[in-house]
């Protein structure tokens, strides 16, 4: 079917909720930062959030055939699943995000046997996917670029979260990528961030919306819970809630893109 999509409402597995909120601002302030594994680094890299959704993680998924029998699609691997402003996206790229996909929620431990389950994600990697493949043709069509001094200095950046270069190389090869590959993600997830940063204003968040979050929290936090004052969690509550509005200006944006784009379903 043909038409110009509207933007649906995504789901947005990292959207911070005042659950969330009561969580972080429960444990001591030494400890409130959430901690990011090293393999995670690399994991964010491939699976960066460029468009807030359930599944945006999937939208750097490697694009070559492991071989793997999970990989293996039922379906003519070169079938057009979408066609996004006359550029087609086919099976076999979705099968290969769908792979990328399964190792990282297996990881969380989503339950990928269950066919529902996986109705579901195939669906969100194919929406995914099309947000990617829009974000990609913005980027192009304004001639967003990023210089090698760029990208190295994001290389260099994840060099030292990893522990070393050669620590780095160590969780390359367990995904099957090299530096240069690697390298080539960091360009389009910074040539993409650029583009989104350009066409998306900044956000702010007030001393009111911090006031506001923090004593929704504390109102809901079970009696006897001891919690941080304010002052002590104000910088990472603050944190949290600039994300979230700026993950909910990507979305805006992203809908707006579909909503002017000629887009069919096959």
């Amino acid at each position: 079917m043909t038409s110009n999509m509207e933007g649906e409402k995504l789901t947005n597995e990292n959207t911070v909720t005042e659950e969330h909120v009561h969580e972080e601002v429960s444990n001591t302030s030494q400890d409130m930062k959430p901690v990011q594994s090293k393999k995670g680094l690399i994991l964010f890299v491939l699976a960066v959030v460029l468009v807030a959704g359930t599944l945006g993680s999937i939208l750097y998924a490697t694009q070559r055939d492991q071989g793997s029998e999970s990989g293996k699609s039922e379906v003519d691997p070169s079938a057009v699943r979408a066609v996004v402003n006359g550029e087609e996206i086919t099976q076999v790229v979705l099968t290969n995000r769908l792979q990328e996909a399964a190792q990282v929620l297996s990881a969380q431990g989503v339950d990928l046997s269950n066919p529902e389950v996986r109705t579901q994600i195939e669906s969100q990697v194919l929406d995914d996917t099309i947000n990617y493949t829009l974000l990609k043709q913005g980027a192009k069509k304004e001639g967003t670029t990023v210089s090698t001094e760029e990208i190295d200095t994001a290389y260099e950046t994840y060099i030292v979260q990893a522990g070393g270069e050669q620590e780095l190389q160590t969780q390359l090869e367990q995904i099957n990528l090299t530096a240069e590959e690697f390298k080539e993600r960091l360009k389009e997830q910074l040539t993409l961030d650029a583009y989104i940063a350009a066409n998306v204003s900044a956000t702010e968040v007030s001393a009111q919306d911090i006031q506001n979050f923090y004593n929704t929290a504390v109102s809901d936090a079970p009696e006897g819970t001891e919690i941080p004052p304010l002052e002590e969690v104000k910088e990472q509550v603050s944190a949290q809630l600039a994300t979230q509005k700026q993950q909910d200006a990507v979305q805006e944006f992203v809908a707006l893109l579909k909503l002017n784009a000629q887009i069919e379903i096959k």
